[in-house]
C-alpha cells in the first residue's frame, strides 16, 4: 500500500505540479536511502521467517521440484515475451 500511495503521489501529484526536473531531483537524492530501506525490509522479512516449520513442509522434495518448475516455466514465459516486446515485432525499435 506503501508502494501504491507513493506511486500515485509522485505521479499524479507532484511531477504535473512541479515538474518532471524537480521529482528527477528529488529521486536521485533518495536514491540511497531506498536502498537502505528496501534492504531492511527484506532483512525484517528473513528475520520473521521460521525455518523450522517450513521444514516440515519440504519433506520428500516435492515443494522443492514444484518451486524449480514453476519457476523454469516463468522463466521461459518472461523469456518469450521480452523478445516480442524487445525484439521490434509488434513496434519499431529507434
Amino acid at each position: 500500500l506503501g508502494f501504491m500511495g507513493t506511486s500515485i503521489i509522485f505521479s499524479f501529484i507532484l511531477q504535473p505540479y512541479y515538474g518532471t526536473e524537480a521529482v528527477e531531483t528529488v529521486t536521485e537524492v533518495s536514491k540511497t536511502y531506498r536502498g537502505w530501506l528496501f534492504t531492511m525490509a527484506f532483512l525484517a522479512i528473513g528475520l520473521e521467517s521460521n525455518f523450522g516449520t517450513l521444514a516440515k513442509y519440504v519433506q520428500g522434495g516435492k515443494p522443492i521440484w514444484l518451486y524449480i518448475s514453476g519457476q523454469s516455466l516463468n522463466l521461459i514465459l518472461t523469456l518469450i515475451v521480452a523478445i516480442f516486446a524487445f525484439g521490434g515485432l509488434f513496434f519499431e525499435l529507434n
